[in-house]
């Protein structure tokens, strides 16, 4: 048999080859030495039997998941009013929901528009983090963590700050999550999540899925019909989040021009809010999306660097 990590009577944790227990145990003047010895064996016995059952050691399967995964309250600045609470949703949970595989059960709770789906007892929480609700975002980890539930942080704080974080979850996610979520969720399924997961390089864009709107009601919004068509930014301004830890070295990415078309026509709206760091940081691609825009008939807004000045015809 391979070596094994199994907890004795005795409340020590020992990796032993189980060929060796008897010997071991005869050195040990335990009264009840071969009493724990049937005892170890049992457990070893059953132990393999389940990892068979199973199919390996490295992966539990057909552990089913309930993922809740949180917004939390925004705080306001005196100059804020109650809008910025419910202007859009976070696409970072609806981009994690769509990378969930099916066979788990995902839900999203947003603070600032009271949207609960009532998910009392999940497995994994994920909590996305901003530096206006990092407060609320440790308390509510806190609460579930006191109930023996695992919470994941990710998002712009948590990357520039993570050791802070570290001491506020059982795992932070560094950087863009969607080469780390299956990691995370089968280390979740395993009972074995790493203090922290970081991103090695930027995700492929065109590998995304569409985004699972259906799990929040539009109408508690002020804008759904938000998408993002890149992602980072050429700049390392010092007051912008990319020219933080973790996010300076991201090189600037574009969306496939035909997935973003796709996006907007399965929205149906004639108005479009793109949320970009910035817009035209390709200006070749922008003009080549701008273009396919054009036959739409759309009205868009977005934030583009002050390097615009330098094409006029865009």
């Amino acid at each position: 048999m391979d070596k094994l990590t199994c907890s004795f009577p005795v409340g020590s944790m020992l990796s032993l080859n189980p060929l060796a227990v008897n010997q071991i145990f005869q050195s040990i003047n335990y009264p009840f030495n071969y009493l724990l010895l049937s005892l170890y064996m049992h457990s070893v016995i059953a132990y393999n039997a389940t990892i068979l059952f199973f199919g390996g050691r490295d992966k539990v399967k057909g552990i089913v998941l309930k993922i809740l995964l949180i917004a939390p309250k925004m705080s306001l600045r005196p100059m804020d009013s109650e809008f910025k609470r419910v202007m859009s949703p976070s696409l970072a949970l609806l981009t994690l929901a769509s990378l969930t595989p099916p066979e788990h059960e995902v839900a999203i709770l947003d603070e600032n528009t009271g949207i609960n789906p009532h998910m009392e007892t999940p497995d994994l929480v994920g909590i996305t983090v901003n530096v206006d609700n990092s407060d609320r975002a440790y308390a509510i980890s806190a609460q579930y963590r006191s109930k023996g539930i695992p919470v994941v942080l990710g998002g712009i704080h948590v990357t520039a700050n993570p050791g802070e974080a570290g001491q506020q979850a059982n795992a932070v996610c560094l950087g863009e999550a969607e080469d780390l979520w299956e990691t995370i969720l089968q280390d979740t399924q395993n009972h074995c999540l790493k203090p922290y997961y970081k991103m090695e390089s930027p995700p492929d864009l065109a590998k995304i899925p569409p985004l699972r709107w259906d799990l929040l009601p539009a109408s508690r919004y002020l804008y759904t019909n938000i998408l993002y068509s890149s992602r980072g930014c050429p700049f390392r301004c010092e007051f912008c989040y990319n020219s933080a830890d973790g996010y300076r070295e991201r090189a600037f990415r574009t969306r496939p021009v035909e997935d973003i078309i796709q996006d907007i026509q399965r929205m149906g709206t004639k108005h479009i809010m793109f949320i970009d760091d910035n817009f035209i940081g390709d200006p070749q691609r922008a003009r080549k999306l701008i273009r396919a825009m054009k036959p739409l008939g759309l009205t868009w807004n977005t934030a583009v660097s002050a390097n615009i000045l330098k094409f006029p015809r865009l």
